[in-house]
Order: structure tokens, then C-alpha cells, then sequence
């Protein structure tokens, strides 16, 4: 991947890291709207190339809205959200 990239990442236990990649100028600006005076908050943590290419090899899976498994991880994300298992019987 080339350019500059914000990353968002959730780590196998639950961590949440954010970083950027890249050497070009780029603002990863994080908005939470529950911290009314610390609302805005700009991520500045960068990482190295070395270590983007550990976190994201060069032939991962990139998924987005618009791919076919969307639909599956909203269901599995709101279920998270809501407490329950994201796997339910079928009549």
C-alpha cells in the first residue's frame, strides 16, 4: 500500500491502537461525541513501513462496504453491541 494511511486497529484482545503510515502529510482526526470537551482529538503515533507491512502484509484482504461479506460483520459488530451471540438457530 502506498501513500499515507490512518490505521485504526483492534487488536486479538481487544486493544485499540490508531497510527499513521507514510511519510506525507496527513490529520487523523478522531471525533467522539460522548467527550463533549475533549471532542476532537488528532492521532499523531506514526509507524514505520516495516511495521505496516507486519500489521498489514502487502496481500491482505482489504474489506469495505461495498464487498460481499458486509453485511455478515454488521450483524456480527451489532450483536457484539447488543450483547448477544452472533450466531442464532434458524427455523
Amino acid at each position: 500500500m502506498t501513500g499515507p494511511i490512518a490505521l485504526l486497529r483492534f487488536t486479538a484482545d481487544g486493544e485499540m491502537q490508531m497510527c499513521i503510515a507514510g511519510e506525507e502529510p496527513i490529520r487523523f482526526l478522531v471525533v467522539d461525541d460522548r467527550c463533549p470537551n475533549d471532542r476532537v482529538y488528532e492521532v499523531t503515533t506514526r509507524i514505520g513501513a516495516a511495521e505496516f507491512a507486519r500489521i498489514v502484509p502487502e496481500d491482505a484482504s482489504v474489506g469495505s462496504k461495498a464487498d460481499e461479506r458486509h453485511e455478515a460483520l454488521v450483524a456480527r459488530i451489532e450483536a457484539a453491541i447488543n450483547g448477544r451471540s452472533h450466531l442464532r438457530s434458524v427455523e
